[in-house]
């Protein structure tokens, strides 16, 4: 699972085509009504994906969910990250919702520039952690 970045996030559209190529890829779908977020798969990166609120493209609401228990990777989206792995996200705490579903057994993956690595991020008891830390140039276990 990886998310459609907007204008000050890395660029993963190279990698969704590979996912694609390779198998399967969903993406995030909100629900703002119910503040809740959804994996859902995408066929077609062109064709799937719908601009939706705050300007972000989601799949379409005719892309079946997939079950959290079936994602092996998400990539997730912040603001900053620091080492331990904790993020300073949109203040939705979609992710963090998301994220905390008991049937994940994914490995999650922060997705940032380095300028957005920063010494210490401020969290609470419910904001969950990154296993993984990845920008354009390397890779960290946190």
């Amino acid at each position: 699972m990886m998310f459609a970045p907007i204008r000050s996030e890395p660029n993963l559209r190279p990698l969704a085509v590979e996912m694609l190529r390779r198998g399967r890829l969903c993406l995030p779908r909100v629900d703002w009504y119910q503040k809740r977020m959804a994996a859902a798969a995408v066929r077609d990166l062109d064709c799937s994906l719908i601009l939706r609120r705050n300007n972000i493209l989601e799949p379409r609401p005719e892309c079946p969910e997939v079950p959290p228990g079936e994602i092996d990777l998400i990539l997730v989206p912040g603001l900053g990250f620091d080492r331990s792995g904790r993020r300073l996200g949109r203040g939705g705490g979609f992710y963090d919702r998301f994220l905390a579903e008991p049937t994940l057994k994914a490995v999650r993956c922060g997705v940032l520039f380095e300028p957005q690595l920063v010494e210490s991020i401020p969290a609470e008891p419910h904001d969950i952690v990154v296993d993984y830390l990845a920008t354009p140039g390397q890779l960290w276990k946190t």
